[in-house]
C-alpha cells in the first residue's frame, strides 16, 4: 500500500515494502545480542545516534534482495535504476537527527524502517523545494510516521529530520532505519 504523491518529486511512503523485513529485523537482533553491537556513535540531537554499513550487520544475500526490491520500485515508480547499499542508523533514548540535507548526486533518498512493530512509529519530516519556495526561511514540511516495513522516498537534497525517539536507551526498543540513495 502506498500513500499518494502530491505531484512529481513529492515524498511518498510504501507500506509492507519488503518480504524480508522480519528476517532483516531478526538478523539485526541476533547481531546485536551475539556480537555486542559494532555501531559507531554519530552526533545529533539528544546525544547522537548509532550507525553502521549494512554489510556489517546483514548477510550479503539479504542486502542484495533488499536492493533488488528498491531497484524494482525505482524502475516502476520513479524511473531510476540504481540503489545504494543502505546505511543502518539506530536511534534510542531520546536521540534524533536535526533538520539537514546530505549532499548526493542521486535523485532520490530512501528511509526504510525496521523499527519493531510494538514500538511507536518514527517521525520523519521532509522539507521539499515547494515548501522552501512558498515559505522562505520557514521550516515547514510534511511529517511522516514510519512503522515497521515502511519505506519513505523523497527527492535527494530535501532536508529531513528524525524526531527524538523516546524509548529505553537500548538497541532492542530503538528506532532502526536503513537509509540510502536511488538514481
Amino acid at each position: 500500500m502506498e500513500s499518494a504523491a502530491k505531484g512529481p518529486g513529492a515524498p511518498w511512503v510504501a507500506s509492507a515494502f519488503c518480504e524480508l523485513a522480519e528476517a532483516l529485523r531478526m538478523q539485526f537482533e541476533w547481531h546485536m545480542a551475539m556480537r555486542g553491537g559494532g555501531l559507531e556513535r554519530v552526533g545529533g540531537a539528544g546525544g547522537g545516534y548509532r550507525e553502521a554499513t549494512s554489510d556489517r550487520i546483514f548477510p550479503q544475500s539479504a542486502v542484495w534482495a533488499f536492493l533488488e526490491d528498491l531497484r524494482e520500485l525505482g524502475r516502476s515508480r520513479i524511473g531510476v535504476r540504481h540503489a545504494s547499499s543502505p546505511q543502518l542508523r539506530l536511534f534510542v533514548g531520546g536521540c534524533g537527527r536535526p533538520l539537514g540535507a546530505e549532499e548526493s548526486p542521486a535523485t532520490w533518498h530512501y528511509v526504510y524502517s525496521l523499527t519493531r512493530w510494538d514500538q511507536p512509529p518514527v517521525r520523519v519530516m521532509v522539507v521539499s523545494e515547494v515548501d522552501i519556495e512558498t515559505s522562505p526561511g520557514v521550516t515547514r514540511g510534511r511529517e511522516f510516521q514510519l512503522g515497521f516495513n515502511q519505506l519513505l522516498l523523497h527527492p535527494a537534497g530535501s532536508p529531513i529530520s528524525i524526531g527524538s525517539v523516546h524509548t529505553q536507551a537500548d538497541w532492542y526498543s530503538g528506532a532502526l532505519l536503513l537509509e540510502g540513495w536511488l538514481w
